[in-house]
């Protein structure tokens, strides 16, 4: 039986960003400190997994194409 990796971190090279898994579909635009982009362009800070309401998750989990786009555009605008 084949071994299948699959990845659940990038790592953005030159930012402090990462992007997240949280479950099959679910990703975050995470900072170093905790923070995560919601899919209005603010920033929430992440609480733990048994304090996250069905609210906070809505508004924070993307798609993986998406959560690429918002932390491309996230760095573009912070680099700018």
């Amino acid at each position: 039986m084949p071994i299948t990796l699959t990845p659940i971190v990038y790592a953005i090279e030159g930012s402090d960003l990462t992007i997240e898994s949280r479950g099959p579909g679910a990703w975050v635009v995470r900072t170093q400190y905790g923070d995560v982009l919601g899919v209005d362009g603010a920033w929430d800070w992440e609480p733990m997994p048994s304090s996250r309401t069905p609210e906070f998750i809505s508004r924070t989990r993307h798609t993986l194409e998406r959560a690429q786009e918002l932390a491309l555009a996230e760095i573009e605008r912070t680099h700018a």
